[in-house]
């Protein structure tokens, strides 16, 4: 893995989420942290930046990641790996994530060579 580290404070705050989102401008950032924390951070960053796809390690975050933003139903597009899998958000009540893609892999198994994420 090349690019940005970003590792979760206790508590997001505007220096942390403005870096995270200069970071997600300028190539990939990673996120480090614990999930309930996370969720909220993402939840900040997706209110300002516009994304085509998040990549989540670990079903554990992503379903905090989601349940955060209201996401309720994932439809299958591909697996892009064994048990990595890409999902179109299909939404759900108040969803603020509706449309767009988001790849999960397990936090139990390594990232494939040559996945582009």
């Amino acid at each position: 893995r090349d690019g940005t580290v970003r590792y979760l404070p206790a508590v997001p705050d505007e220096e942390w989420i403005g870096g995270v989102v200069e970071a997600l401008r300028g190539g990939r950032a990673f996120i480090a942290g614990r999930k309930e924390e996370l969720a909220e951070a993402v939840e900040m960053i997706l209110s300002r930046v516009t994304v085509g796809e998040l990549v989540i390690e670990g079903g554990a975050t992503a379903y905090a990641i989601l349940e955060r933003l209201g996401i309720e139903r994932l439809v299958p597009e591909r697996e892009l790996a064994p048990g990595v899998v890409r999902m179109r958000a299909a939404g759900g009540a108040g969803a603020r994530g509706s449309g767009y893609c988001v790849t999960v892999k397990p936090g139990s198994y390594p990232w494939p060579d040559g996945l582009t994420y």
